[in-house]
């Protein structure tokens, strides 16, 4: 299993226990290239969509970087991320 797929089962595990969901859920998930070039574009795509859990790769950005305060005016209150400049990069909000 690659580190990226341990990341996401890891999270999940942590995400149910945490939260109990009722009814359905709307997972989204964005091949971003670069966070900082395409910020606008997530917070207008989530603000008309409304995914309850937005996974984003490629985020190209390590995670002291990683634009979260622009994001959570949207209701993501819980992130996991895991970053690298310039190259890779994943990141998980709730």
């Amino acid at each position: 299993m690659s580190p990226v797929s341990r990341f996401f089962v890891y999270w999940l595990r942590l995400r149910n226990r945490a939260l109990k969901i009722h009814g359905n859920v709307k997972i989204a998930t964005w091949n971003i290239n670069s966070i900082k070039s395409r910020i606008q574009h997530v917070y207008n795509w989530s603000e008309r969509n409304l995914p309850d859990v937005l996974c984003l790769q490629e985020t190209k950005c390590p995670d002291d970087k990683f634009p979260i305060q622009k994001l959570r005016p949207l209701g993501y209150q819980h992130t996991a991320l895991f970053g690298e400049r310039t190259y890779n990069g994943v990141a998980i909000l709730s």
